[in-house]
């Protein structure tokens, strides 16, 4: 799916459906059947269950209408997609299993399911003996034992065949996006805000979705909205798309008692709770530096040529639990002044791991150098860069390694980097979710996740753009055309239509334009 060019008709579009889908979600809140029995008085309970059979209580165990509330309910009204919008463990991906069981039931014969990653679509959307979860929500849990039984598992071949219904599952994920081959009539996307993909794998996905047949196509989406994806509003706004809706506290008869209450005291009325608990789509964060709207106005698939490029690395003291993620992001700057983000390879390593993943960046990007910070580590970028480069290219193997010192703080340092981002002039090639979620949930005055992946991103803007501690601009001093700019991005403009304005900003001191 292409991002759409945002305007106040898709805007008001959007926020129309959006605010329907809401409404719809909470004139359905309610106990499914088999919560409304538990709370009925133990005689009427015991008595109702004794007038059914053996077959008929085994057959209840596994009957989703019992166990569905009424918010998981697909409506019956003509549709392509249907997106599960809802917070974490509101049940949406059991949802989203029955529903492919009920679908296979009735005949369809060919599935796709696809995870962010193949390890994530075994463990949460297969589930079972796949993903040790015995009483999980994938496939593999939700059959009941004599039909899982006969469950053919076919994990090299990315199948699940179910012979007694002549059917089959594909499994894939977002690391492999192409799907091209495939005819399904009905497909399953997990947790759509962590694939780095999307919009290729969706137009692809589109394709496949041809088989003909008495039973409609229909693709299922479940995600919890980390962020704002343009992908979601366009997803919402499309006719073709059912949107439920639904929060934690939903399912909360299903949960540890302590969950609920733990995720208000630590959580309680934060953007974090809103999104991940209350399963909302919100809106840019007027306390953080970088806005989620201009970073979907400016992205762009593929770079253009590159006049240099950097592997840029905030490293972490410790890999103990509780500690700081490594930093780890190749970034490039363009002939036209303008900064490209590239990669991502940021995560919980040993000096070890990070430096080998920094080697494979900077090999794949065909990098100039490394940039690192020094003063929390003293000389361990430099130390564990030449030692990777040593054990894996010989003594005689050199890179050039670039040594950056924090004497400011973390704000102060990011503020120049946020500026070129307003001004459209920093670019995300590509979806990278985890370094999005750190530059537009941190706030200077609120905190946020630890930006790990920002201090890098910082390091190597300083780098390809020489904005060292003694060359920082007084952006301030010449803020002439920057609003406007600001506002037609956040507006949806793309970087095309801003020459006019781009050129009326202020040149950047040295020369250099960025």
């Amino acid at each position: 799916m292409i991002p759409s060019h945002s305007d106040p008709a898709f805007e008001s579009a959007f926020l129309a459906r959006y605010e329907a889908a809401k409404r719809w979600a909470t004139s359905r809140r309610g106990p499914s059947s088999a919560q409304r029995l538990v709370v009925l008085p133990r005689e009427d309970r015991e008595r109702i269950l004794a007038s059914c059979s053996t077959a008929e209580l085994a057959l209840l165990l596994y009957h989703w209408p019992f166990w569905e509330r009424p918010g998981q309910c697909i409506p019956d009204e003509p549709h392509r997609n249907v997106l599960f919008l809802q917070g974490r463990g509101s049940g949406k991906n059991r949802a989203a299993a029955e529903r492919i069981r009920a679908k296979l039931y009735q005949g369809v014969r060919s599935v796709i399911c696809i995870g962010p990653t193949w390890r994530e679509t075994l463990r949460h959307i297969v589930g079972g003996r796949l993903g040790a979860r015995g009483n999980g929500s994938g496939l593999l849990d939700i059959f009941p034992p004599h039909e899982r039984e006969q469950i053919i598992v076919r994990e090299q071949k990315g199948e699940l065949c179910l012979p007694w219904l002549d059917a089959t599952v594909h499994l894939s994920s977002d690391e492999t996006p192409e799907l091209r081959g495939g005819a399904y009539q009905l497909a399953w996307l997990d947790e759509v805000c962590k694939f780095r993909n999307l919009d290729r794998l969706w137009d692809n996905l589109e394709f496949t979705m041809r088989v003909r047949g008495e039973i409609p196509p229909e693709i299922i989406v479940t995600t919890t909205p980390r962020k704002s994806m343009r992908f979601l509003k366009d997803l919402i706004v499309d006719p073709d798309t059912i949107t439920i809706m639904g929060a934690t506290d939903d399912n909360a008869a299903n949960l540890d008692p302590e969950y609920i209450a733990r995720l208000e005291r630590k959580y309680g009325g934060s953007r974090i709770a809103r999104q991940e608990r209350g399963g909302e789509l919100l809106s840019d964060n007027e306390d953080a530096l970088f806005h989620q709207s201009i970073i979907d106005a400016t992205r762009v698939r593929e770079a253009p040529p590159l006049k240099r490029v950097v592997v840029a690395i905030d490293p972490a003291i410790s890999v103990a639990r509780g500690n700081d993620e490594t930093g780890i992001i190749a970034a490039g700057v363009g002939h036209d002044g303008h900064i490209y983000i590239l990669a991502d390879a940021s995560g919980k390593l040993t000096p070890e791991e990070w430096g080998l993943a920094a080697l494979r960046l900077y090999d794949q990007h065909k990098a100039d150098a490394f940039v690192g910070e020094r003063n929390r580590g003293g000389d361990l970028v430099s130390f564990t860069l030449r030692a990777t480069l040593r054990e894996r290219r010989g003594h005689a193997a050199t890179a050039k390694i670039v040594e950056v010192h924090a004497t400011r703080g973390k704000d102060i340092r990011a503020e120049p980097v946020s500026v070129i981002a307003d001004q459209g002039r920093l670019h995300m090639v590509g979806v990278h979710p985890e370094i999005e979620t750190e530059l537009t949930e941190y706030s200077p005055r609120l905190g946020g996740v630890s930006p790990n992946r920002l201090d890098a991103i910082v390091w190597a803007v300083f780098e390809l753009a020489r904005l060292g501690e003694d060359e920082k601009p007084d952006y301030r001093a010449g803020m002439r055309g920057l609003p406007e700019v600001s506002a037609a991005l956040r507006a949806g403009a793309r970087p095309g239509v801003l020459s006019g304005l781009a050129a009326a900003l202020p040149r950047w001191p040295g020369g250099g334009r960025l």
